[in-house]
């Protein structure tokens, strides 16, 4: 198991105050109107007196020919059809109801929960990933901001972080750096490859620098730290992680849990985790 340098993270400014606080945030949905599937049904008609079932067909009383109601003597069969079902009122139903917090940088907020409390939909309308039923509001250092530059200030880690399986861990890394910083030549790829290696020092990946993550790797200590490796590398100011501990040990989801902590304390970043 990978355990934590002595290495600090790349900062490229001194880090400024901020905080981040929502107020009143809900996020609602409309339950959709049941739809059934009807089977097909058959309606027979009464026994027939033995008269007349007894009489040729050419000679049978044809006066009460089949009806196609409901009526003696009629055989209707429905074919399938959808039925949806009235609603009385229009039920709204809420992933989240009304909640406020805050938090500083350099600060961690740990949110607990059972699973289906809407902890994934709180990280989703903090990151702006919701784009309906969402009410209420959020604030950076007091001011809102569009939703395109939180994009650029926010970072969310899914549960299942997604990585290029035939990528080495440096070069998912550096590949990451040159997407967010850009730049190209001989000083830009120096300065590319001392952050690479600062961040591969202070999360305990040098020893796993060369090895690929594989195809079938799963979420476990080394993909979770390259997720966040790769997210500091775009210097975001607020990260959002969604479960970083699941399936894991609880030796490892405690290593994970410190660095998580390190890397707040480090850059001052804003870090809000769901347990």
């Amino acid at each position: 198991m990978s355990t934590l340098g002595d290495a600090h993270l790349p900062v490229d400014e001194a880090p400024r105050p901020s905080r981040l606080a929502w107020s009143q945030l809900s996020v609602s949905y409309a339950k959709r109107p049941r739809t059934v599937r009807r089977a097909p049904t058959s309606t027979s008609t009464t026994t027939q007196s033995p008269t007349e079932s007894t009489l040729p067909p050419s000679t049978a009383d044809t006066s009460q020919a089949p009806q196609s109601g409901n009526g003696e003597g009629a055989t209707e069969t429905d074919a399938p059809t959808d039925v949806q079902l009235p609603q009385r009122t229009r039920k709204w139903k809420f992933a989240l109801s009304n909640q406020s917090g805050y938090v500083d940088h350099g600060e961690v907020l740990f949110v607990y929960g059972h699973s289906g409390s809407g902890k994934t939909t709180l990280l989703r309308a903090l990151a702006s990933r919701l784009r309906r039923g969402v009410s209420g509001s959020i604030q950076y250092n007091g001011a809102s901001i569009s939703a395109l530059d939180w994009e650029r200030r926010a970072r969310l880690i899914d549960e299942w972080p997604v990585l290029h399986p035939r990528l080495t861990v440096r070069e998912t890394l550096e590949f990451a750096d040159r997407f967010a910083r850009g730049g190209i030549g001989t000083d830009a790829n120096a300065s590319r490859r001392a952050r690479v290696q600062r961040m591969l020092d202070f999360f305990g990946l040098d020893a796993e620098a060369d090895r690929r993550i594989g195809p079938n790797a799963g979420v476990g200590d080394l993909e979770m730290r390259v997720a966040i490796a790769v997210e500091l590398l775009g210097a975001p100011q607020v990260l959002l992680l969604d479960n970083p501990t699941a399936f894991m040990d609880p030796c490892t989801a405690v290593s994970v849990m410190k660095s998580i902590i390190m890397v707040a304390r480090e850059t001052s970043t804003i870090v809000i985790c769901t347990v």
